[in-house]
């Protein structure tokens, strides 16, 4: 018998292994600047930290590991970070269900957790709605995986639950749904990302999708210290 794997959902894992050496130089940017906007219970910093001197390790490690999944992905083209920012969750901090709307890759980074033990985020499968039969079975989660008792994931699952591990880079398609618990621990801090194309990403001469390069252009967030969210 032989399984046939389409219409995958590509998510990719990455670790970083300077993690240790940054990681409170990040944390306390984070701790210090996280005024921005506040919403359900978290606190985000400016959308720019990849404009900040001391997030370029980290920019850096996001770029490298992008290019790796185009590649994996067989995609040759240019991108930029369109926005990358820190966010700092007390007791009962959660993000609802939500995509990122307008890109093409998002990221999520994790700096920080007191209970490292809770899932990171929560992948709901975009399938599930046309499951009309739900089986009993265990919801796959990589909490639980080990190389002894590996597990795959299926149509038939709702969630994909990450292992939150300090230093652990998480890139998915921006329109994959996905959500985070809410925290049980006093401190978790989070760097997300959005990534889009620049300029042509086909040889298709009627492709006019020329993505304008927007690496120095002024974006929401440029040298402002408050924003507040739509009530």
């Amino acid at each position: 018998m032989k399984q046939v794997d389409i219409f995958r959902i590509p998510v990719y894992e990455f670790i970083n292994n300077e993690h240790a050496y940054y990681k409170d130089a990040w944390l306390n940017y984070i701790r210090d600047n996280k005024q921005f906007i506040e919403y359900e219970g978290i606190n985000y910093t400016h959308p720019n930290l990849h404009k900040e001197k001391v997030f370029k390790p980290f920019k850096d490690f996001l770029i490298s590991s992008v290019k790796l999944v185009l590649s994996d992905m067989d995609m040759e083209w240019d991108f930029g970070i369109t926005s990358m920012w820190g966010t700092h969750q007390t007791i009962q901090g959660k993000h609802s269900s939500h995509t990122h709307g307008n890109n093409l890759f998002a990221a999520v980074y994790y700096l920080h957790a007191d209970r490292p033990q809770e899932s990171g985020t929560v992948f709901e499968n975009v399938m599930a709605d046309l499951n009309p039969i739900k089986l009993k079975r265990q919801t796959h989660s990589s909490i639980h995986n080990n190389e002894s008792t590996p597990m795959r994931s299926s149509f038939l699952d709702n969630l994909h639950k990450v292992k939150f591990e300090e230093g652990k880079l998480v890139i998915f398609p921006a329109w994959l749904r996905h959500r985070t618990y809410p925290y049980q621990g006093r401190e978790r801090a989070i760097i997300g990302a959005n990534i889009m194309p620049i300029g042509l990403t086909d040889t298709d001469p009627y492709d006019r999708y020329d993505y304008q390069n927007f690496s120095d252009r002024p974006m929401l967030g440029d040298g402002v210290t408050q924003w507040k969210a739509k009530q």
